[in-house]
């Protein structure tokens, strides 16, 4: 065997550090190989540098397997020997092939003269009698499985190209070889390239698996919106279903009445289906990319050279965590719902009273974001209004003025509700005429629905001053409130979805239970301001969604009438019921 190289090899078995004889002196190693500090590459707990290499003899030498190589080539065909080898009594090695060729074509003989040595041999059987070289054979044959082997990388040092990187200067974050150690490195922080190799992939792996694990919950969370998206459709084809059937009764007269609610359907469950579909749509790209990252770092977990693995791992890392971050950016609550405005539809009343059907539709508002308190949340074009939890305060912090310092919003903002009157005004100024809106209360649990003078106090409850009416839930009871006075409502049922008439001329405020046929939960009688009138809402716990333009009750036009009225009231002049 022949000894061509002197290499590095660590006490704990690393692979070669270089492919020539370098010694490094023993002060040399002592003082570059210590303990490392943390490095920009992010490592928080960095692997400690290890002892100190020690000189050793490759004993399998590129230059041994060349010489041998050279000694299995067939003198006839000047190539490597194919199995079968044959070996004549001087010991010279050819291939069947190449000797048969020789002494059977025209000069077949059984005396047989060695190409190479010139001796000549008695064969009684001719070339058929040459015996076979076994180990010759099995040399070939493990020579070119070894070829057949995938060969790793080798990344070359960047300041010495015919140096591979063994090590990792953790001073300069970057993989080097082992003559960096005593010219360019000489005075860093040294460790074996095997322990940052693995150090990062475990990070890497952990990283991969916090990205698996966001995967999984977009996957949910998109499962989620293809359930909405077909609790919509169903719910769509059945509220059309709905209508289709209740004015077939009256075709006659409410053909052109059907056509238009149909279309407010389709209108309103294309643009429910519209907005879950894009919602959808992003966390499928979102989740899309995620996965290619995904693909990207597995295929860097099987980078085999260490030098290109350090270098990929960052990147890939740097990756994972950008659609980590996007992952976890993507909202968890559904663009919209499956509730549609004609939800419990009943006709009753239409078929009494068709020639209503053609009054002309409801004033239409939104929400005024500028009147909203700071710790409300506005959605969907600001017909939704609903208590953000995360954005709420201590109470006893809202009573200290020097809040006003944290956000330019609550104290610049005169309009905008404070301390504790969650409420927000409708962006309409009603002075005359009737105007009729309904609200889904199905959603909360704590709120008020009413009426107030755009000069309402701010800082007040929504009914505790002389310019403001309206009823309300608290802990399951429900109350009439205005000014000082408030009434306690006897419910037998919770109302889903809340009718609200204004009627200017005769001064009236009246709430009622549209799924019950318009049964009137309460009545004011005296509501007149001094200015215009906004609707006005609050919120406690839960949402409301407000809906506008309906077409008001019938009966409203008589302020004597007072509807099917089944509620009991009892007076509680002067108690006072706040949140």
């Amino acid at each position: 065997m022949l000894l061509s190289q002197v290499l590095f090899t660590f006490p704990s078995g690393a692979s070669h550090l270089s492919s020539h004889s370098i010694l490094v002196p023993p002060q040399v190693c002592k003082s570059n190989i210590m303990m490392a500090a943390p490095r920009k590459d992010g490592l928080d707990a960095p692997p400690p540098p290890n002892s100190l290499p020690v000189a050793c003899v490759d004993t399998t030498p590129q230059a041994v397997i060349e010489t041998v190589l050279s000694d299995l080539k067939c003198p006839i065909c000047l190539d490597l020997l194919t199995v079968p080898v044959l070996m004549l009594p001087c010991q010279h090695n050819f291939c069947q092939a190449c000797l048969r060729d020789m002494f059977q074509g025209p000069y077949r003989s059984r005396r047989i003269r060695c190409p190479v040595c010139r001796e000549e041999f008695w064969l009684s059987r001719g070339v058929d009698g040459v015996a076979r070289n076994r180990l010759a054979e099995k040399v070939l044959e493990t020579w070119q499985e070894e070829q057949a082997k995938p060969k790793p990388k080798t990344t070359m040092c960047a300041d010495h190209p015919d140096e591979r990187v063994n090590l990792f200067c953790q001073t300069d974050d970057r993989a080097i070889c082992a003559r960096c150690v005593i010219t360019l490195h000489r005075h860093h922080d040294v460790t074996e390239l095997g322990r940052v190799f693995q150090w990062k992939k475990a990070h890497l792996e952990a990283s991969l698996e916090r990205l698996d694990q966001t995967n999984g919950e977009l996957d949910s969370f998109i499962e989620l919106l293809n359930s909405v998206i077909m609790e919509v459709k169903d719910k769509a084809e059945e509220e059309k279903g709905k209508v289709t059937s209740a004015y077939d009764e009256l075709i006659s007269l409410l053909e052109d009445r059907k056509l238009g609610l149909m279309a407010r359907v389709e209108e309103e469950a294309g643009g429910k289906l519209q907005e879950l579909g894009e919602q959808a749509d992003t966390c499928r790209d979102v989740l899309d990319n995620s996965r290619v990252v995904s693909s990207q770092a597995r295929l860097a977990l099987d980078e085999t050279d260490l030098g290109a693995f350090v270098v990929l791992a960052g990147q890939t890392k740097q990756r994972i965590d950008q659609a980590v971050s996007m992952v976890r950016d993507m909202a968890r609550l559904p663009a919209a719902d499956s509730h549609f405005l004609h939800a419990g539809i009943d006709l009753h009343r239409e078929k009494e009273m068709v020639i209503s059907l053609s009054q002309e539709e409801g004033t239409r508002f939104t929400l005024d974001p500028r009147t909203a308190h700071r710790e409300l949340v506005l959605r969907h074009g600001n017909t939704v209004v609903a208590m953000d939890a995360e954005r709420r305060t201590c109470r006893h912090a809202s009573l200290d003025s020097s809040a006003c310092s944290s956000g330019s919003d609550s104290c610049g903002n005169s309009e905008r509700f404070t301390r504790f009157s969650y409420s927000v005004l409708g962006s309409v100024f009603l002075s005359n005429g009737t105007h009729y809106w309904e609200v889904d209360v199905s959603g909360a649990t704590t709120y008020r629905l009413g009426v107030a003078s755009c000069r309402v106090a701010r800082e007040k409850s929504l009914g505790c001053t002389a310019d403001a009416w309206c009823i309300s839930r608290e802990g399951g009871d429900y109350f009439a409130h205005h000014d000082v006075q408030i009434y306690m409502l006897s419910i037998q049922e919770y109302p889903r979805m809340i009718g609200v008439l204004l009627d200017c001329e005769h001064g009236t405020l009246t709430f009622f239970d549209t799924m019950r046929d318009y049964a009137v939960v309460h009545r004011f009688l005296d509501v007149r301001g001094e200015g215009p009138i906004c609707p006005a809402f609050s919120v406690g716990e839960g949402h409301l969604v407000l809906y506008t333009g309906r077409t008001a009750p019938e009966f409203h036009s008589s302020s004597a009438h007072s509807g099917k009225v089944i509620y009991n009231f009892i007076n509680l002049m002067g108690r006072m019921v706040g949140y």
